[in-house]
């Protein structure tokens, strides 16, 4: 009798695990939900920073290989997705959480995908833990944080480098006169993949495989290489937050008119 009840329960076990109940929102690559009419010039990448189970930070990096134009669109992760497996909204900081072991970041993926009509493919993830050994790879974080930020942080006034510790303060601080769209994780991650891409070739294929190792990605060397390269600055580089005002129709909690959102991506994406 007990054998048979072993065996039950193994079998009920990898029913469940096999139907993604026990793990989480099972999404494959083929269900992402890529949008057919975006200009194939344009790859995006979704990027996030985690600190465990929440994303303190989601981005869209988008760059036109015919064109060199870069945008770095930053996307609020208090912001109200539909996820239709729960039946419910959640917001974008719990998106990632949701998908089983394989899942999380395609999770991600498809849900910016309905949310703004974009193709993305790819994704990177990395858990904020990573950053005081990530910062070593480049020696320091070149961030000027403000006076007020400096005394926070017990800073010498004018610091204009940070260390891996100090990095990780400042992406943690929260002050009362931060602007909505103020995202100090969000600073830190581009300033790193800007630093990365500063490095000679072989430099910068060494910084990106640690980066990479450190990270849950599909993206791969060659991909992590060019979005670097093209968020090294310029004229062509610009930086978008959504949503901007216009487009909110509630504040608390955070819900934004979708339409609106991908009309201004559009115009500064892909125009």
């Amino acid at each position: 009798m007990k054998k048979n009840v072993f065996l039950w329960t193994v079998f009920l076990l990898l029913v469940l695990a096999c139907s993604g109940l026990t793990d989480g929102i099972s999404v494959k690559a083929r269900d992402i939900e890529a949008s057919k009419t975006r200009d194939k010039a344009v790859t995006n990448i979704l990027i996030m920073l985690q600190e465990e189970d929440k994303t303190l930070m989601m981005a869209v990096a988008s760059f036109n290989t015919a064109t060199g134009k870069a945008v770095m669109t930053s996307l609020s992760p208090s912001l109200m997705v539909e996820i239709p497996e729960t039946g419910s909204e959640v917001p974008l900081s719990d998106v990632y959480a949701l998908g089983d072991r394989k899942s999380k970041g395609l999770l991600a993926v498809r849900t910016v995908n309905r949310l703004l009509d974009l193709n993305i493919g790819m994704y990177m993830a990395m858990d904020m833990s990573m950053i005081p050994s990530l910062v070593e790879t480049v020696e320091s974080t070149w961030i000027t944080p403000t006076v007020e930020e400096d005394r926070e942080l017990g800073l010498e006034e004018d610091t204009w480098a940070l260390d891996g510790e100090q990095t990780l303060a400042y992406m943690k601080l929260k002050l009362p006169e931060d602007e909505p769209e103020k995202n100090r994780s969000y600073e830190v991650m581009i300033q790193l993949l800007r630093q990365a891409a500063e490095q000679d070739f072989m430099s910068m294929m060494g910084v990106g495989k640690t980066l990479l190792s450190s990270m849950d990605t599909n993206v791969g060397i060659m991909s992590a290489v060019s979005l670097g390269s093209s968020l090294k600055g310029g004229a062509h580089h610009t930086d978008l937050f959504l949503p901007q005002a216009e487009a909110v129709l509630e504040q608390n909690p955070l819900h934004a008119d979708a339409a609106l959102m991908q009309q201004l991506l559009t115009e500064v994406v892909y125009e």
